[in-house]
């Protein structure tokens, strides 16, 4: 797996494609879903992406654009990764009811749009381990 910036327009196009489709008859699985996407009035932007990859693996994609941002590391935009391992993400989803979902994921911990803790609290109190990645 190859974490990148989210500076190739590409990339942006190829993440907004969300549904993956199984076979006709099949059930349909999600396996990329925005957990939040938000534009303030002062020109802030908040995006949070999740996908499933192959492997299992869960990756939360994150991408602000804040002037604190650019206060503190001189650019608007900082992107981070949450990589959670196969292991780690099927421990997570097993405690969400069992369910491979990264809906269920989106409907447990960001109704509240774009607060990232109670999804670490929740890994932090549950043992559940992920690397964080900034840009």
């Amino acid at each position: 797996m190859i974490y990148m910036a989210m500076s190739n327009p590409i990339r942006h196009i190829a993440f907004s494609f969300f549904l993956y489709l199984m076979p006709k008859g099949e059930k349909k699985m999600i396996t990329v879903l925005n957990m939040y996407d938000e534009k303030q009035e002062d020109g802030s932007s908040f995006r949070l992406t999740a996908s499933l990859d192959s492997d299992g693996s869960l990756v939360l994609e994150g991408q602000d654009f804040t002037q604190v941002a650019k206060e503190i590391f001189g650019d608007r935009e900082v992107e981070y990764y949450y990589v959670f391992s196969p292991n780690e993400a099927k421990k997570l989803f097993s405690i969400l009811e069992g369910e491979e979902s990264l809906l269920a994921l989106k409907e447990t911990f960001f109704q509240n749009g774009i607060d990232n803790n109670p999804l670490l609290t929740f890994c932090d109190n549950h043992g559940i381990e992920y690397r964080k990645i900034v840009f």
